[in-house]
């Protein structure tokens, strides 16, 4: 069998272990974005597994496959951020308005740089080089958002559920190396490299297999007393002003 066909066989697989693992604990409606881009990454993969990647059918599933991945990223992303913010909807208005500012930004901007590099390069086809890099341009702008999620969880001590902090890290990192893979690709003359996006491949296989099993299933606890630091409290404090302030900067 064709390796690439292999590999995306693998990563579809790994995919709907995951779904399979959110319906079996009863998660898919608390993390309904997440579950639906992984149906989206799942059939994606087991379509590019089963055809030929020199078939005109592949091609059109990959031209129509990269905006609709791109728009479920988006949308995850845009969940993983407001569960981690659960509690500080201020911040949860602005850092989403903030992410699709960004996403257009970044797009623009990237197709301006196209349209200078497609006056200077005649190869190749146009409308290819538009979709390469606004996909680009949506995955660094996510990965943006997915910094500043890792950089409040691994500063403030928020409390969250375990399952959010096991769902924040793996697609943090799953999310990450594609945003690596990319930047290594775009350097490339053909914007891929086989060996590049074969370990990218195996990476997330390997994140959406652990964060399968690390799930557990979510049950009503006790309300039980909470011991916080004079450090926690600050911290927490901090968070609390600042949310209060985008609060009101949104309803102005």
């Amino acid at each position: 069998m064709d390796p690439n066909r292999l590999v995306e066989l693998v990563q579809s697989a790994a995919a709907w272990i995951a779904i399979g693992r959110l319906v079996q604990l009863k998660l898919a409606k608390r993390f309904a974005a997440l579950l639906a881009w992984l149906c989206v990454l799942a059939l994606s993969n087991l379509l590019g597994g089963v055809l030929s990647v020199v078939s005109p059918a592949y091609f059109w599933i990959y031209i129509f496959n990269a905006p609709v991945e791109a728009i479920f990223a988006i949308v995850a992303v845009r969940e993983l951020f407001a569960l981690v913010f659960v509690d500080y909807p201020g911040i949860r208005s602005v850092g989403r308005w903030a992410m699709y500012v960004g996403i257009l930004f970044a797009i623009a901007a990237s197709f301006l740089i196209a349209g200078v590099f497609r006056r200077t390069n005649n190869h190749g086809s146009v409308h290819l080089l538009y979709l390469e890099v606004s996909q680009r341009s949506v995955v660094f702008s996510l990965v943006i958002v997915i910094a500043t999620i890792l950089f409040v969880l691994s500063r403030y001590p928020l409390h969250l559920g375990k399952n959010t902090y096991i769902s924040s890290a793996f697609f943090s990192a799953l999310f990450l190396s594609d945003a690596i893979r990319l930047l290594i690709d775009s350097l490339q003359g053909q914007l891929y490299l086989t060996a590049i996006d074969w370990a990218e491949s195996g990476f997330i296989v390997v994140c959406l297999i652990s964060w399968a099993c690390m799930l557990q299933a979510e049950s009503p606890k006790p309300v039980t007393e909470s011991y916080s630091t004079e450090h926690e409290d600050h911290l927490l404090e901090q968070l609390a002003s600042l949310n209060q302030l985008l609060g009101r900067t949104v309803r102005r």
